[in-house]
This record gives C-alpha cells, structure tokens and sequence, in this order.
C-alpha cells in the first residue's frame, strides 16, 4: 500500500458519498413535494383528528363510571378511558413568568429558570401556591381519573409531528 493506493481509495469514496447525497437530496425533494401537495389534506386531517380526540375525551370525561374496572380498553389501535395524571406546574406565558422571577425573587432565579430563560417545573414545584401565583404559575393537582386516549402505533403521531415542524420551519399552513 502506497499513498497513491490511497489517495485512489479516497476519491472512490468521495465519489460514493456524491452519490449518496444526491440520493438523499431526491429522497428531500419527494418529500416536500409530497408535503406540498398534501399540506391542505394534513391540516384538514389533524383538525379532524383534533376534533374528534376532544369529542371523545368529552364523552369519556362524562362517563368515568364506565371505566372503574378496567380504567382502559383498547379500541381500532387506540387505548382509551381513564388514568392517573400526576399534578405539575402549569403556566401560560413563560417569559412573563421568567420576568415574574427575576423580579420578584432574583436570588432564586438562578435554581428555577433553565439557561434557555424558561421556568424550572422541577424546582417550582418545590414553592408554595402563594408564591407561585406571584409569578403568574398554578399547581396543577394529581387527577386519579384523567382521561386517557393514546393510539397504541405511535408512528403515525411522530411523521405528523416531523411533517408539522418542517412546516413551521418553513411554509405556513395554507389558510
């Protein structure tokens, strides 16, 4: 083996690696063509899909006697009825509630804000109710009988997710 051996072996790589990124630049193009020819339908289907989940927690939600035993069934791939939740925090406007601590309690903000400047869940739990309201956060109580509905195939869920956040990224949804 010599170095023109290997310089010979390196070309015949790149020229391999070439091939493979225009392969995967095809396999990207079809994609967000395919995604730009179904985004209507993608968005009507998550709508539908939404609005369907929220039916049907509703229905769930005003029946839990019919899921004292078993709490779940398993319907079309879909699991279904109640479950326990455990409480947590909640907020609506992180970086109010960020500003809210700083301001309000700026020698523990360090331990309760991420260095993405977002609320700590983990350490807010830790405060009391009336501190937590201060910086616009509510507890959220363990429910014993939260309504579940989780689809048992989850691949479906994680290309919606992966096709939405393209989307975000790049073209809005066609109103």
């Amino acid at each position: 083996m010599n170095i023109e051996n290997i310089i010979s072996l390196g070309r015949k790589f790149a020229c391999s690696r070439s091939k493979l990124s225009a392969v995967v630049d095809r396999i990207r193009r079809a994609q967000q063509a395919a995604l730009d020819e179904n985004r209507l339908a993608l968005r009507d289907a998550v709508k539908r899909a939404n609005t369907d989940q929220a039916e049907l927690a509703s229905a769930i939600s005003g029946a839990p006697e019919l899921f004292a035993k078993p709490r779940t069934v398993v319907v079309d791939g879909v699991r279904l009825g109640m479950t326990t939740r455990k409480g947590g925090i909640a907020f609506d406007d992180a970086e109010a509630v960020v500003m809210a601590l700083e301001r309000k309690f700026p020698s523990l903000a360090d331990a309760v804000i991420r260095t993405k400047k977002a609320p700590d869940k983990d350490a807010l739990a830790n405060w009391t109710d009336g501190d937590l309201a201060k910086v616009f956060c509510r507890r959220l109580p363990d429910d014993p009988n939260a309504v579940l509905i989780k689809p048992t195939d989850s691949e479906v869920d994680k290309l919606v997710s992966a096709l939405l956040e393209d989307v975000e990224a790049g073209k809005e949804l066609i109103a």
